[in-house]
């Protein structure tokens, strides 16, 4: 039988692995430079966020926003 507080702990992991902070990360994982994140920040339908002043972003939402991007 597993531990729920280890089931839980597997969980916030898995789901802070899926964060990216700052524009460099999110640059980083979409291959792009800082400069079109802060670009891409502005479209609303972009899954980039700027909660208290930094950038922030869940791989997740990024990648399923590529996928419905028209080609």
């Amino acid at each position: 039988m597993t531990n729920p507080v280890d089931d839980v702990l597997a969980e916030i992991a898995a789901w802070r692995a899926g964060k990216l902070w700052g524009a460099s990360m999110i640059a980083a994982f979409l291959g792009v430079s800082e400069s079109w994140v802060y670009d891409l920040a502005k479209d609303p339908n972009c899954p980039i966020y700027k909660p208290s002043g930094r950038y922030f972003a869940l791989k997740s939402e990024l990648i399923e926003w590529l996928r419905t991007k028209p080609a």
